[in-house]
C-alpha cells in the first residue's frame, strides 16, 4: 500500500499516511543508533533525519539522494 503523505512528528518519529487513509507512526532511533553503515548512521543528526521526503513514483521514504530507502510496507 503506497505512501500519501510523511510528516516528522518529533525525534526520530515520523507520520506515515497511507493511500488508504490508514495512518500509522513510525520511530527510527532504534534503527539509525544501532545500524554501522555511514549512510545511514549520518542521519543520527535530528536535522538531516527532519529532511525526510515522500518519493511518490514508489511510494516509498527517502533521505539525501537516495541515501536511505525505506518502503513503508516493509516496517513493523
Amino acid at each position: 500500500m503506497p505512501l500519501k503523505e510523511v510528516k516528522y512528528l518529533n525525534d526520530y518519529k515520523l507520520e506515515l499516511i497511507f493511500e488508504s487513509g490508514r495512518k500509522k507512526i513510525h520511530d527510527f532511533k532504534k534503527f539509525l543508533f544501532t545500524s554501522t553503515h555511514p549512510s545511514f548512521t549520518k542521519y543520527q543528526n535530528i536535522e538531516l533525519f527532519k529532511k525526510v521526503k515522500l518519493y511518490k513514483k514508489a511510494g516509498i521514504l527517502t533521505w539525501g539522494n537516495h541515501e536511505m530507502d525505506f518502503d513503508p510496507y516493509y516496517l513493523p
